[in-house]
């Protein structure tokens, strides 16, 4: 079983975009989907969402403000 890649406790999200002949990778937040980061490669899109997210939570302490945190699944996801 693949472990989900995480950043502030959030699932990351990537999306593969073709433009022309070249292919970007467009990486976000599952839960905040504003927090979000585009580059050539996979590698270089999550260190720039990695970024990203540190700014966000750094402008909601400045704010006085709690820190998102990602939504606590519930309910039973197995099917009967």
């Amino acid at each position: 079983m693949r472990k989900t890649e995480k950043i502030g406790g959030f699932t990351v999200e990537a999306f593969p975009h073709v433009d022309g002949k070249r292919v970007q990778w467009m990486v976000q937040l599952s839960d905040l989907p504003h927090v979000w980061s585009v580059a050539e490669s996979l590698p270089e899109a999550r260190k720039a969402l990695v970024i990203k997210w540190q700014l966000t939570a750094d402008a909601f302490k400045a704010a006085g403000l709690p820190v998102p945190i990602p939504k606590r699944l519930r309910g039973n996801k197995r099917i009967l």
